[in-house]
């Protein structure tokens, strides 16, 4: 009797170990599943299990704690933490704001609620790790997976590659104070995005709508090429007449994993019908050219 109590224990304390030590979502422990315990010889529930996330829902924790990032500087931070299993769309996120880190009077304030905007667009997916789980708008995944129905290929970092239908390296002609040399630039070649930029750029050659290509975010950034989408809200910096554009919606209507009203769209002046010429060339081209005509 002891034996078999003592192994009934062990399992459950395991159990309930690994169930507690791999659901967090931030700073919060969350427990994903029923799990009991043996106190006085008895077994009691720990945990109960809950009703789960509803097929269109999604849950977003919101956290306020000093840590590592915050004393690096960072204002606030965001991800996904979990996608659905037929869907891949992320159904559970977390934003940490630092405390002390965001303003609370003008100017400051509109730029913590930029801020915010631009965390919550990172935990509905706006983020490298979640672009090779992007679907097509029948559902079927943009880039091809394994036999654990992740997708199939990761590049050097383990970090894994979206299809060439949905991001591509695009190499360009640059020019700088240093001369003429080519550049690499990752960017979203899906319909609705590319569209969607043509149209604010006024450029139709548009091959591609860049993303950071910073080399503290690697190759395929999660923001977007601060030179030509800075104020967007999904830029790497958030600027004080930050704007959520077409742009950044057609992401998630690309994505294949949420319905879009457009209308909710802000007014986005940065670089609005500049052309190719502001869209594809380096500041240094551009100024140049601009300079002539």
């Amino acid at each position: 009797m002891l034996i078999h109590l003592f192994i009934k224990w062990f399992f459950i304390l395991i159990i309930c170990h690994i169930v507690n030590s791999t659901s967090f979502c931030g700073s919060p422990p969350l427990v994903k599943l029923e799990c009991y315990q043996l106190k006085n010889n008895r077994l009691h529930r720990s945990y109960r299990n809950g009703s789960g996330i509803p097929s269109d829902g999604y849950v977003l924790f919101v956290d306020a704690i000093n840590t590592i990032t915050c004393y690096g500087g960072a204002a606030a931070y965001a991800s996904s933490c979990l996608m659905d299993e037929e869907t891949d769309r992320p159904i559970l996120g977390f934003i940490n704001v630092c405390p002390g880190n965001m303003g609370v009077h003008y100017p400051e304030d509109r730029i913590s609620i930029g801020v915010f905007l631009h965390e919550i667009g990172h935990a509905l997916g706006f983020s490298s790790y979640n672009f090779a789980f992007m679907r097509f708008p029948n559902g079927t995944p943009r880039t091809p997976r394994d036999e654990t129905r992740k997708p199939k290929y990761r590049d050097k970092y383990g970090h894994y590659i979206p299809s060439i239908n949905t991001i591509q390296k695009i190499t360009r002609r640059w020019r700088s104070a240093a001369g003429w040399f080519t550049k690499d630039f990752y960017a979203f070649v899906t319909p609705k995005i590319l569209n969607a930029a043509k149209k604010h750029f006024n450029c139709e050659q548009l091959d591609g709508a860049d993303l950071e290509n910073q080399y503290q975010t690697g190759p395929i950034g999660s923001h977007w090429e601060g030179r030509t989408y800075s104020s967007e809200i999904m830029a790497g910096r958030i600027q004080i007449d930050y704007s959520v554009s077409r742009v950044t919606l057609s992401f998630f209507e690309d994505s294949g994993w949420y319905t879009v009203d457009y209308s909710k769209a802000m007014k986005w002046e940065y670089g609005r019908q500049l052309g190719c010429d502001f869209s594809m060339k380096s500041c240094l081209d551009y100024a140049q050219i601009r300079r002539q005509q």
